[in-house]
């Protein structure tokens, strides 16, 4: 196994300023959530099927999973920031460019995280409207627009990773 540098990543502006969004919005979110609380049926909707339909009810307590859902993969993408050296990536790392690849890595986790943080919340917040209303709008095309952007966020970095860093093949003449 290749040694690489290990090297800490400040944190930029940006990236602190995502952090300030994803608390927002996850707090936010639990705000909500807890103003409605008495407004709710004791059953709601837990689970839509591909067109957003509700195809499965349970107790409004599964409610309070949501903030737990929101809150894993901040923490666990958070954590596994600190560790960019350990990661996985498209083209060899070396003392020159680790620390422009760590920077990219942690850059997109960060915008990953706000994603996910936005998705999971948005989907609470329709759970809760879904409840209140006996309406479910928007579940579907919310968790496909979800996926097309997470995805593309992953292809974009990736992509640039290696056309930025990949070792130009030497020819022969």
């Amino acid at each position: 196994m290749e040694k690489r540098p290990v090297i800490r990543v400040p944190r930029s502006a940006l990236e602190l300023w995502l952090e300030v969004v994803n608390i927002v919005v996850i707090v936010g979110t639990l705000i909500y959530l807890l103003v409605r609380w008495s407004d709710l049926p004791s059953t709601i909707p837990i689970h839509f099927d591909g067109s957003g339909e509700a195809d499965g009810w349970g107790n409004r307590a599964t409610l309070l999973l949501f903030p737990l859902i929101t809150i894993a993969p901040y923490a666990l993408i958070t954590t596994l920031n600190r560790f960019p050296h350990t990661f996985n990536y498209p083209v060899a790392v070396t003392e020159q460019n680790a620390s422009q690849l760590y920077r990219l890595t942690v850059q997109m986790l960060t915008w990953l995280k706000l994603e996910l943080v936005l998705l999971f919340s948005a989907i609470g917040i329709m759970t809760i409207r879904s409840a209140e209303t006996g309406r479910s709008e928007g579940v579907g095309i919310l968790t496909i627009t979800a996926i097309i952007i997470i995805l593309g966020t992953v292809l974009s970095y990736l992509l640039y990773i290696i056309r930025r860093f990949r070792t130009p093949k030497t020819t022969i003449s």
